[in-house]
C-alpha cells in the first residue's frame, strides 16, 4: 500500500528541517521526495492576466472548497 506524506504549516516552522531529518532515515530507493510548487504558482497568478475558470479552480488548495 502507497502512502502520501505531507508537511503542512505557516512559514518558518521547521517544515523543511524534519522533511530533511525525515530524508535521512528512509531509504531513498523507496521514497520519492517533492515539494509543493508554491512559488511557481504564485509568479504565475501574479504575472497571468487572465485564467480560465477551471484553472483558477484547480489552483484552489482542496480545503478552501469543503
Amino acid at each position: 500500500m502507497s502512502k502520501f506524506i505531507v508537511f503542512e504549516g505557516l512559514d518558518n516552522l521547521g517544515k523543511t528541517t524534519q522533511i530533511n531529518l525525515l530524508k535521512e532515515t528512509l531509504p531513498k530507493e523507496k521514497f520519492l521526495f517533492t515539494s509543493c510548487p508554491n512559488a511557481s504558482i504564485r509568479n504565475i497568478l501574479t504575472e497571468a492576466t487572465s485564467l480560465d475558470q477551471k484553472t483558477e479552480v484547480l489552483l484552489l488548495p482542496l480545503h478552501t472548497l469543503m
